[in-house]
């Protein structure tokens, strides 16, 4: 299973996850309080999914993809009703409910599909790596691993 995160400025780093996150489509998830998390499908659109595609690093969204059109998560749902209009910089500057506050399951998990333009994160400052750790840039993508004596996902590292 593939995985796509990106971070821009004080945004809270997303990915996109399932069978099809490498071919830019996927549940949209967010890290807050050091964890994965999925977003409830409660009014997400194409200004959504745009801002979206756009932190992650694509040139566009190209389709808003609602319940059933993406596998359900699994752990804390953190989003609810965002609503973006579009000009966002970063998922967190849309309007929610707040963190944590839902009333849906994850059978109705938010995805979307993005354009397949690539930025390459990583050479931009874009990622959210540790400073003991690497950066690899993919497609619509990047992967953080901590160096050689250091333990982590590669956001954290820690000293062995």
């Amino acid at each position: 299973m593939t995985t796509t995160n990106a971070l821009t400025h004080d945004a809270i780093p997303l990915r996109l996850h399932g069978p099809s996150s490498a071919n830019n489509t996927g549940r949209v998830e967010v890290f807050y309080r050091e964890q994965w998390g999925t977003i409830c499908d409660d009014s997400w659109d194409m200004n959504d999914a745009k801002v979206v595609c756009h932190q992650l690093g694509y040139k566009d969204g190209v389709r808003a993809l609602p319940e059933g059109q993406v596998p359900s998560g699994s752990g804390t749902i953190w989003l609810n009703s965002v609503n973006c209009t579009g000009r966002e910089q970063n998922l967190t500057s849309c309007s929610h409910k707040g963190w944590g506050n839902h009333n849906c399951s994850h059978l109705r998990n938010a995805g979307v599909e993005c354009s397949s333009s690539d930025v390459d994160e990583c050479s931009r400052g874009l990622d959210n790596c540790n400073k003991n750790a690497q950066c690899s840039n993919t497609v619509g993508s990047f992967s953080c691993r901590c160096n050689q004596g250091y333990g982590g996902n590669g956001v954290t590292c820690d000293g062995e």
